[in-house]
């Protein structure tokens, strides 16, 4: 999740300083909503009819799979006033730091305020390793991969060790330094996708094409895969569980492959209405 939030940030930067979109805040929000916000709204009510829960608790709370959508609505709001409002480089400084100190905070639990704060400082790391990537080409040689892949490995081989050796009950949320570690290899990560992405993409052309078509159904596949499993999970169970202990091993990939195939025909078949925007985005 803090990678696809980066990438999320990186992108509206690119269409906000280099492609010039977006220039009125009404334009913007009317957007937003239009992308995130009723897609999230409708299809959580597809969910609740399905699983047959309270529609209301679950936009008031965690809308299931979708809890991200409204969550990224008030990191793009927020990144929107500050690429308007502030230009300066310090200034952008101090607000990333701010950022990251706002994960430390605790929200409302409501709405996705809360999952905001602690994910609106890679939304903003994306904005500005975009605006400032002119200044960052260093970060795509391959010394700088190498040290990033060795400072990985370190911090990994630190929390591994803190299980291995130093476990105790509790230990994945309460120890420091694995606590730490999980906190030092997310930028880290990220780093190293970008730079693995950027050496792949070069003289591959071809590459985008591909990313296209996925992308025009990855968003539905992922909507209604988890549906899918969800209704699967509550109304067929102990069917389930019965097929699954007799053929263990071939269960999990076969039923993976048959929501896949369902959830891609759903899609593919939705592309065909101009309302299927309302539902998948």
């Amino acid at each position: 999740m803090p990678l696809f939030v980066f990438v999320s940030g990186y992108l509206f930067a690119h269409l906000v300083i280099d492609r010039g979109k977006y220039k009125t805040f009404k334009g913007f929000v009317s957007n937003k909503v239009k992308r995130l916000l009723i897609p999230c709204l409708t299809f959580t009510g597809l969910l609740c009819i399905c699983l047959q829960t309270n529609y209301i608790e679950a936009i008031i709370g965690s809308c299931y799979h979708l809890w991200f959508l409204k969550m990224l609505f008030w990191c793009f709001i927020t990144g929107w006033i500050l690429n308007r409002f502030v230009s300066n480089t310090y200034l952008r400084l101090f607000m990333w730091l701010a950022s990251i100190l706002m994960m430390g905070l605790r929200g409302v639990p409501y709405f996705g305020i809360e999952q905001y704060f602690k994910y609106f400082a890679f939304f903003y790391s994306g904005y500005l390793f975009y605006a400032y990537h002119h200044n960052l080409n260093f970060v795509f040689k391959k010394g700088f991969l190498l040290l990033t892949v060795l400072a990985y490995v370190l911090l990994a081989g630190i929390a591994l060790y803190q299980y291995i050796f130093n476990y105790s009950d509790g230990i994945t949320h309460s120890d420091k330094i694995v606590v730490v570690s999980r906190y030092l290899l997310r930028p880290i990560t990220i780093l190293i996708a970008f730079i693995l992405v950027d050496f792949y993409l070069r003289g591959k052309s071809r590459i985008s094409v591909l990313f296209t078509k996925i992308n025009n159904i990855s968003y539905g596949i992922y909507l209604f895969h988890m549906l899918l499993l969800q209704c699967l999970y509550k109304y067929f169970l102990n069917q389930l569980s019965e097929i699954s202990i007799a053929h263990y091993i071939i269960t999990p990939p076969l039923l993976f492959i048959a929501v896949l195939l369902v959830s891609i025909t759903i899609c593919q078949w939705l592309k065909k209405f101009k309302w299927s925007k309302w539902l998948i985005g």
